[in-house]
């Protein structure tokens, strides 16, 4: 560095350490992603069916009610979240639905990242599709990673559906602007009715 770039890096140290945190976090997730896809190629990570629901849950913030609740109280959700569950809620073909609980309580899809989608969601023909909402209003900077692996888990686990019975599914639902592989709200409803 030059004399006026030192000067400016012991100025603005706060503005350095977030770019320098940023480009760090950048190359350890580019990593990680990489060496997770080497791992799934060579089998040295595989898919166990070891998640269960808990028999009763207290949730921090209730749900509004809403019809076809696995629990009889269920967690918070927004307004989003709201309206695409109702909209899930009203199908014939749906069994139940659960507000997946936050990090540590509730289902998670490990990998090169830890993603707790939004819901869970059960159809008569023994269909499990696992939710994740997203809204116009984020940033969705990691949408594209999550989408990755929530496919990735969905492949996985129809690899050994035969030991469950059940067939999976991932779905990102998008209020209005969508990522390459992802579905709107409508859209989602749709597959989800004809499962």
């Amino acid at each position: 560095m030059s004399h006026e770039q030192r000067a400016d890096c012991l100025e603005r140290d706060y503005a350095y350490v977030k770019v320098i945190k940023e480009k760090i976090q950048s190359l350890a997730s580019d990593y990680a992603a990489k060496e997770f896809s080497n791992w799934l190629t060579i089998q040295k990570v595989k898919l166990k069916p070891t998640f269960s629901f808990p028999a009763t849950i207290t949730p921090s913030e209730n749900a509004p009610a809403i019809s076809k609740s696995l629990y009889v109280t269920e967690a918070g959700v927004n307004s989003l979240e709201a309206r695409t569950i109702r909209g899930v809620a009203e199908l014939e073909n749906v069994v139940w639905w659960t507000r997946n609980l936050e990090r540590g309580k509730g289902f998670a899809i490990n990998g090169f990242l830890n993603h707790y989608p939004d819901f869970v969601v059960l159809t008569e023909s023994k269909n499990i599709v696992v939710i994740e909402t997203k809204g116009d209003d984020r940033d969705n900077s990691d949408s594209k990673d999550k989408l990755r692996l929530g496919k990735i888990w969905e492949s996985q686990a129809n690899q050994i559906a035969h030991e469950t019975g059940y067939r999976y599914h991932y779905m990102m639902a998008f209020d209005n602007s969508k990522i390459d592989g992802a579905n709107t709200i409508g859209e989602v409803l749709k597959l989800i009715e004809s499962l």
